[in-house]
């Protein structure tokens, strides 16, 4: 095992340490929750640890045929974003959805107010 991180670890381990602390002020400052907080932190630690131990997949890249750590990583991201992709459509949608229904109605009491004033 070498001793000296890679250029890909330390640029890795570099840009989870950023998003980290990023993440910590997006929280401090009400834009996030904490269940979004937590799930971001643990997810940049864990980039962090595969930038510093890029072979702590050793043992799961063998099993699955891939020919290194990095081929997991990138598999395992894309598909991860993915499912990231589909998640955000779906809250997408469904505000959509609300909006529609907000406009609907704000126009339906509109024209009730106005045939009201008129009938008088």
């Amino acid at each position: 095992m070498n001793p000296f991180i890679e250029p890909f670890g330390v640029v890795t381990s570099a840009v989870a340490i950023i998003l980290f602390v990023i993440s910590f002020i997006q929280y401090a400052r009400g834009r996030i929750k904490i269940e979004a907080l937590l799930f971001w932190e643990v997810l940049w630690i864990v980039l962090f640890l595969t930038g510093v131990f890029p072979g702590m997949y050793e043992s799961t890249v063998t099993y699955l045929g891939m020919a290194t750590p990095i081929h997991f990583v990138t598999t395992f991201s894309i598909i991860f974003l993915f499912i990231f992709t589909f998640l955000i459509y779906q809250k997408i949608s469904d505000l959509n959805k609300k909006v529609v229904e907000i406009v609907q109605n704000l126009d339906i009491s509109e024209d009730t107010s106005k045939k009201g004033k008129r009938g008088k």
